[in-house]
């Protein structure tokens, strides 16, 4: 597995970060942002082959060499985010609709979708940790 991030430049669709996510004999997601902050993404799109998946973005404005690799998410934690997030389950182990964690120094916290202080750009640059 792996996982890429990316800036769009300007494009019609208003996109401005796409993640590809390499899964094991799954298949390739792309995971599509709007927003400068760290979130659940607003879109996604399955492909075969991270080439199939890159060439999708290069039309949405990515070019070849602005991948980055931000690593494969933690284990349980959300493939759409940078941040080392999961989401919060119940008792019986459903998920809880829109509640997440963040995994910080001091161990998993609450985390809400948006938080601005989770600009995608400080991400890629300390490495998805913030």
């Amino acid at each position: 597995m792996s996982r890429w991030i990316a800036r769009a430049r300007q494009n019609e669709d208003g996109v401005r970060w796409l993640i590809v996510s390499e899964t094991d004999g799954e298949g390739v997601y792309v995971f599509g942002r709007r927003s400068e902050v760290d979130g659940p993404c607003e879109f996604d799109h399955w492909f075969s082959s991270v080439a199939d998946a890159k060439s999708f973005c290069a039309d949405l404005g990515v070019e070849a060499g602005a991948w980055v690799d931000i690593g494969d998410p933690l284990p349980q934690c959300q493939h759409d985010w940078v941040s080392p997030v999961r989401a919060v389950l119940r008792g019986d182990g459903a998920r809880r609709h829109q509640q997440f964690e963040r995994l910080t120094e001091g161990g998993w916290c609450p985390v809400e979708p948006n938080d601005p202080s989770l600009l995608i750009a400080t991400l890629v640059q300390d490495g998805g940790r913030g």
